[in-house]
């Protein structure tokens, strides 16, 4: 076996499976050199959806949430069933059978959000490109919001401006966001 074979494999492997945590620590050891594994077991995620980018995260718990934070969150129930039923998300132990997501917040409580065909607008900032698909990669239609949103304390918006296919809060509305929050940072 080639050593290119083998790469190919092991990204493979990463790419579709978590890892059993001591796995993880090592790898991490290994890639980095002496690095703060902090609490251990399930401190880190390797993302492979669109929604942000590929690569290794590290899972922080948070009490505030700001707009940019990278949410990982179980979606609403209704949500996750259609998401799960519609192949957007894989299976998983989140109320109505879906796994967490990674999102990136886009607002927060308290702000507003205008929701357009083909942006969005946060507080009256500048657009943000961010088309809304009339149909999924298969032809299926696809549920919408637009207008003015106005969050409630405990909302968030989570939008993600990397796929213009990423099911994010443009076709579902905001969410409920409730602390301690588990948030990814790009690990370094």
């Amino acid at each position: 076996m080639d050593f290119t074979y083998r790469i190919t494999a092991i990204k493979f492997i990463l790419l579709r499976y978590w890892f059993k945590c001591s796995l993880v620590q090592i790898g991490t050891l290994v890639a980095t050199g002496p690095l703060a594994l902090g609490s251990g077991c399930g401190m880190f995620h390797y993302n492979t959806s669109a929604s942000i980018p590929e690569g290794w995260y590290v899972k922080q718990t948070a009490d505030t949430l700001t707009r940019g934070d990278i949410l990982r969150l179980c979606l609403p129930a209704s949500v996750g069933r259609a998401a799960v039923r519609k192949g957007y998300v894989h299976r998983g132990s989140c109320p109505g059978g879906s796994r967490r997501v990674g999102k990136p917040v886009a607002a927060i409580g308290g702000d507003t959000v205008r929701v357009l065909t083909d942006s969005i607008q946060i507080n009256r900032g500048p657009p943000i490109r961010a088309e809304i698909q009339l149909r999924d990669r298969r032809g299926r239609r696809m549920d919408r919001v637009t207008g003015r949103i106005v969050l409630q304390q405990n909302e968030c918006f989570l939008l993600s401006t990397e796929s213009p296919f990423s099911y994010d809060s443009r076709y579902f509305g905001p969410v409920a966001c409730h602390g301690p929050y588990q948030i990814l940072r790009r690990a370094r």
